[in-house]
Order: C-alpha cells, then sequence, then structure tokens
C-alpha cells in the first residue's frame, strides 16, 4: 500500500504533466493573456495603494493567481471557485469604495460581502445612480456588464456548489481537458472586463487628476477601447 507521501507525489507529478499538456496545447496563449492580467492588476494597486480599499484588491490578486495555477494543472473546480471569489472581492473592494463605514465594519468582521448588495439594480457599483455619481460618461453600458457580471458569478457558482450538469465537465480524476481549460479562460476574460468597466467607473476621475491614465491605458484600451466614451476620454486627456 503506498505511503501518504507517496500518493501526494503521485499526484503532483499528475498535476505537472497536466501542466506541460496546458501550455502545448494552448495555441492561442490563453494562459500567457491570462496571466499577464496580473500585471495590470499591480499597475492599479500602486495607483490606489493609499486608498482603504487597496487591501482587497491586493488579497484577490493573489486569489486570481491561484486560480491560474489550478486551470493550468487540471484541478478544474477549483480554478472556478478561485475565479469566483477574485471577481467577488475585487467588485466588493469597489463596492466599499464609497462607503468606508461598511468596509470598516467588514474588516472588524461585523459584517459579510454580499454579491446581491454588489449588483443591486438600484444601489449596487453597476446600477445607473453608482455610475453617474462617479463616471457619467459610461452609464449607458452598465446594464450591459451588470448583465455579464451577474452571468460569469453564476456560471462559476454552478461548480462551487456542485451542480449536476458541472460533473460532465469535468474529469474524474486528474487529466488535462481542453474544452474545460479553454471555457475557464473565456470566463476568466469576461471577468476581466467587468473588472476593468468597475475600475473605470469608480477610478477615471482619480487617474486623470493624478495623471496616471497612462500605466493603464494599455489594458483599458485592450477592454474597453470600443467604448466611445472611453476613447473619447483618452483622447481628451492627450
Amino acid at each position: 500500500m503506498a505511503s501518504c507521501e507517496d500518493i501526494y507525489k503521485d499526484l503532483n507529478y499528475k498535476c505537472q504533466k497536466i501542466l506541460l499538456e496546458s501550455f502545448s496545447e494552448d495555441n492561442a496563449g490563453l494562459q500567457s493573456k491570462s496571466h499577464s492580467f496580473l500585471s495590470d492588476l499591480q499597475n492599479w494597486i500602486e495607483i490606489i495603494d493609499n486608498r482603504p480599499e487597496a487591501d482587497i484588491i491586493k488579497n484577490a490578486q493573489l486569489e486570481y493567481q491561484y486560480s491560474l495555477l489550478a486551470i493550468v494543472q487540471g484541478q478544474y473546480r477549483q480554478a472556478y471557485m478561485a475565479l469566483r471569489l477574485f471577481m467577488e472581492q475585487i467588485l466588493a473592494a469597489v463596492y466599499f469604495s464609497s462607503n468606508e463605514f461598511e468596509l470598516r465594519l467588514w474588516k472588524q468582521g461585523n459584517r459579510d460581502i454580499f454579491w446581491a448588495e454588489i449588483t443591486d439594480n438600484e444601489k449596487g457599483i453597476f446600477s445607473k445612480k453608482f455610475v453617474q455619481a462617479f463616471f457619467p460618461p459610461l452609464v449607458e453600458e452598465q446594464n450591459v456588464f451588470l448583465q455579464m457580471a451577474k452571468n460569469i458569478y453564476r456560471e462559476c457558482s454552478e461548480f462551487c456548489h456542485g451542480n449536476y450538469h458541472t460533473q460532465a465537465t469535468l474529469n474524474k480524476s486528474l487529466a488535462f481537458n481542453k474544452e474545460t481549460f479553454e471555457d475557464w479562460h473565456a470566463k476568466a476574460e469576461c471577468a476581466r472586463m467587468v473588472i476593468l468597466y468597475a475600475f473605470s467607473v469608480r477610478y477615471f476621475e482619480f487617474l486623470g487628476l493624478q495623471q496616471k491614465q497612462e500605466v493603464v491605458e494599455a489594458s483599458i484600451m485592450e477592454y474597453l477601447g470600443h467604448l466611445t466614451s472611453v476613447q473619447s476620454f483618452y483622447d481628451r486627456e492627450r
């Protein structure tokens, strides 16, 4: 009978094999593209590092790194779970940024993060009131990104809750699954788009005042450059 140590050595060996296969089958460079967002997040962190919600974004960045590691090692359910937590934490930071009292309660362990609050149609960060208050030019797109955020969260939650149909998506044992690998990256790309929209809504004017917009311009234009309001902002600042 194999020892406990030998069992985990074998699992580690399988993860290493999946990692190599993931990169060899990743003809579109999905892992590299998703990984590059870590640098984009770091740029945002450095810009708003003096704000009280910055610590949440730093923690979310670590969760995203774990999600990337899980997906490339074939730990697919864990990759979806970490992606959901990453998005939830990032958007919670944006939500708390407008209410330091609630943020302090959360840091003290006296309140929870509620996804329903973050995505509330009337008071959430994708509501017309919120967008209008912080960056009105993006208000026309608020409902598109609200629905996108809800869809990604729901789809990732299905893996967290072990919904029956996810069983067919996942392997019964550690093995590379190209379809699942590509699906996770598609969801991660949508999550990045939602996050950059939320960051833009909350911090665009701050970027302008601090003349920091060039630092994050590349990622914003990559994901949101199709929006007329974003194009106009950068044209105005040049």
